[in-house]
């Protein structure tokens, strides 16, 4: 039972938050796997699985409901997001909590749709909630490089404290390579982890304007 005419009731209930609506729609077979064309909250045309309609409004007991009437908690739509990745996009931390909280895992497509999205508090829960470096064990440069891009202080202060060497990242001019940590912290403005870069021997600047390194004055 998914006509035309219950997608529209489907979409309808689910943007107006109606569950007792929705609760009769699927109790009356209606396949919520099934993409319906929909409204978000700026008026622009989306088409998703309902349980992305209630993600974006924020109704969790309706997200709920589809959990239980079988979404899987890291199931994804056409586009390959997961309900969790759509609430990081979206900014709801305690959403995205209580997903996590039922299972869902943190993606790097989740914690870049957050960052995107400048969410900041949701940005650093998933970051707590995610094994960053998974497969990378062992691998330091891997590790400081991806500790850098996602903006991970501890970790990168970790590194060094143990030791990590940033010299290797040195050209024969003696300038830093343009695809080594501390290049990427300055594209990211990663002021923080740049001043712990310089306590650490760093002894270059970058212009702001063409993102060459220049050797230090004040060295």
């Amino acid at each position: 039972m998914t006509t035309p005419e219950h997608q529209l009731a489907m979409a309808k209930a689910c943007v107006g938050g109606d569950l007792d609506a929705v609760n009769e729609l699927l109790k009356n077979g209606y396949d919520f796997r099934i993409p319906i064309t929909w409204n978000d909250k700026d008026g622009k045309e989306c088409k998703n699985a309902p349980i992305f309609i209630a993600v974006d409004f924020g109704y969790s007991d309706m997200v709920r409901t589809f959990i239980d009437h079988g979404w899987g908690m890291n199931e994804q739509d056409d586009s390959e997001y997961t309900a969790l990745d759509w609430a990081g996009w979206t900014g709801q931390l305690d959403l995205v909590k209580s997903l996590v909280d039922l299972g869902a895992s943190p993606s790097q497509d989740g914690l870049d749709l957050a960052r995107e999205g400048g969410h900041k508090e949701v940005v650093e829960f998933l970051m707590q909630s995610m094994d960053l470096y998974k497969n990378l064990e062992g691998d330091e440069d891997e590790i400081m490089m991806k500790a850098t891009r996602e903006g991970d202080l501890d970790k990168v202060k970790e590194l060094l404290e143990k030791g990590y060497d940033l010299d290797k990242w040195k050209d024969e001019s003696g300038n830093y390579q343009a695809y080594s940590p501390i290049s990427v912290a300055y594209r990211t403005g990663n002021m923080k982890i740049m001043q712990v870069f310089m306590e650490n021997g760093m002894e270059v600047e970058y212009n702001f304007r063409d993102n060459e390194q220049v050797e230090n004055e004040t060295s």
